[in-house]
């Protein structure tokens, strides 16, 4: 398989990274953009001795090829070299997960921020009919700044052959990875996916897969017939209510799992950090026409082609027969693939905590490093900072105003739980220092909302409104909500309603420049009337008043607006940050 000349077309081959059972990967150059890029030479026999292999090898690639997604790496190009089709795919440097999780070198917090990302991008692919087939660590990509990278989208499918898994007796993915209904001969849907995610949470967060034995056939018995693993036995540092999530996501049947993976992720995140209830899962119903089977236990009646048997290395009579394994991710071809791995460490929490409590409420921890902001997603380094998980409540601020003698804002809700609003800039920094605290700077705040990654939602890449206070919230009136409503649209590190509710103030400052005589009509009743020497702060995240469109949806977490010091409204509040 060595390309001639050292060149693939216009790809000027600089080395090889690997090779394995699919093929080589090349290090090599774009000779026109002059950009370093990976190709992947994948070998004619992984594709299967169909006549329209290479057909539907380009038709597969084409379809993931258009998912520009910033967890998912990019394909660029694809061809064909001397009978071998091969793809060009974006360079990036980094390391599995699976490798990170074998070095320790994840505490909960930067696993829970890498599931985040790789949901976000499982999702977007979904919403676009891509289905990845084989999510598992060994096929995430995580750098050095905590950007997490999906690898290899498309490929189980390009590699699968044109007819189905029953049809050939072959199934497409990795065992350990692979939810029970895969075993049964049913194609893979978006449950596939969320399952691997699920199970990849559950050895990230516990040291140990949910379903292991000797070999292939061990490990689909247990899949199908055993419970999952109550996860809190491998790892008790894990909330009972992070236990609930995954026993959730694991559900045999795919109408009991979560809908989409940024779902189970929010929810992880929700339990994992403040031990929250997690919502319970669907009501089971009777599988229509073209719905699963469930999958019934060994030793209850069952239909014989939907189980698998314990009888040495066989199926029941009628499932799938010859049940052949494809494994993704360039494994060698002698790479064993049926025994287990020895059980992971679970993750060891260092340096400061993901959540702390304090008198005004809980924060949550954001790491140090790199993080993408702004519409243009450009890299800026921040230091660690916690951030309140919620906006400043009326009961906080009630505390405030009694230990220091101040008037309340004129117009404060009576119920507690809601976010304080009407106050100004002075009097929310007066608050966050009586408490400890500061307020977040703009950008703090921006990667609070987004994950270092920079997402576009909290919650992820597809705008959702059921997961923010907005105007256009379905079944939603315009008014402010309790400020630990909306667990949904938790952002990666855990903080709540950083799109919707109410806007926030930051310490950001800004200059009103051309646009002051806009402000002096808009604060036209402050008195005194708004000057030119007035000081602006930006504000955040948006509030229950504004109805926006999805394009006006997506840039609400990377923009700002200004906002006169000295202005009051109610739909302004607040929430606080501090040092580690």
């Amino acid at each position: 398989m060595n390309p001639d000349a050292n060149r693939i077309g216009r790809y000027e081959i600089k080395d090889k990274l690997g090779e394995g059972g699919m093929g080589v990967v090349y290090r090599a150059l774009d000779s026109e953009l002059m950009r370093e890029v990976a190709i992947k030479v994948i070998r004619r026999e992984a594709l299967g001795g169909e006549d329209d292999a290479l057909e539907r090898f380009d038709r597969e690639a084409k379809a993931a090829g258009q998912l520009k997604h910033h967890s998912i790496v990019t394909i660029y190009d694809r061809g064909e070299w001397n009978g071998l089709p091969y793809l060009v795919m974006e360079l990036v440097e980094g390391v599995t997960l699976d490798q990170l999780l074998r070095q320790g070198g994840l505490d909960h917090s930067g696993v829970l921020n890498v599931l985040s990302q790789v949901a976000s991008g499982v999702d977007y692919a979904h919403q676009r009919g891509v289905i990845h087939r084989d999510l598992k660590p060994a096929n995430i990509l995580v750098q050095s700044d905590g950007t997490a990278k999906i690898l290899d989208f498309g490929i189980a499918k390009m590699s699968s052959g044109g007819t189905s898994a029953t049809q050939v007796g072959m199934l497409v993915g990795s065992p350990a990875y692979m939810p029970p209904e895969r075993f049964l001969g049913d194609d893979s849907t978006r449950s596939t996916d969320i399952w691997a995610l699920g199970v990849t949470a559950f050895e990230a967060l516990t040291g140990q897969r949910p379903f292991q034995g000797g070999d292939w056939q061990a490990v689909a018995y247990k899949i199908c017939n055993e419970p999952t693993p109550d996860p809190t036995r491998l790892n008790p540092s894990l909330p009972s209510t992070a236990s609930q999530v995954l026993q959730r996501v694991l559900a045999k049947s795919p109408d009991q799992r979560f809908s989409d993976c940024s779902g189970f992720t929010a929810a992880l995140l929700s339990a994992y950090r403040s031990g929250a209830p997690t919502p319970p899962p669907p009501a089971p119903h009777a599988p229509g026409p073209d719905a699963p089977t469930r999958v019934e236990p060994i030793g209850e009646p069952a239909t014989p082609s939907r189980s698998l048997k314990a009888a040495g290395a066989g199926v029941a009579a009628g499932a799938v027969l010859a049940l052949g394994v494809w494994l993704s991710g360039w494994l060698d071809p002698a790479t064993p693939v049926n025994k287990d791995p020895d059980p992971l460490p679970p993750p060891v929490v260092s340096g400061p905590a993901a959540l702390i409590e304090t008198t005004t409420g809980a924060m949550m921890l954001v790491p140090g490093g790199e993080a993408r902001l702004g519409p243009d997603k450009h890299l800026a380094s921040l230091g660690a900072f916690y951030i309140d998980k919620t906006e400043v409540s009326v009961d906080a601020y009630r505390r405030f105003c009694e230990a220091t003698g101040r008037a309340l804002p004129a117009g404060i809700a009576t119920d507690s739980k809601l976010p304080v609003t009407n106050v100004t800039w002075a009097e929310a920094s007066a608050f966050a220092a009586w408490a400890g605290k500061r307020l977040p700077t703009g950008d703090e705040w921006e990667k609070a909302a987004r994950g270092a990654s920079g997402q576009v939602f909290p919650w992820g890449e597809v705008y959702d409104p059921g997961r923010a206070n907005l105007g256009s919230s379905a079944g939603k009136s315009v008014e402010a909500v309790p400020v630990d409503s909306f667990a949904s649209g938790a952002s990666p590190y855990g903080p709540l309603h950083m799109v919707g509710n109410v806007w926030e103030w930051t310490a950001t400052s800004g200059d009103a420049g051309e646009n002051f005589p806009r402000y002096a009509q808009m604060f036209k009743d402050l008195a005194p009337p708004l000057t030119r020497g007035d000081g602006f702060r930006q504000v955040r995240g948006a509030s229950y008043r504004f109805a926006p469109t999805p394009e006006e949806a997506a840039r609400l977490t990377a923009d700002f607006s200004l906002i006169p010091e000295r202005a009051r409204r109610q739909d302004i509040g607040f929430r606080c940050a501090r040092n580690p």
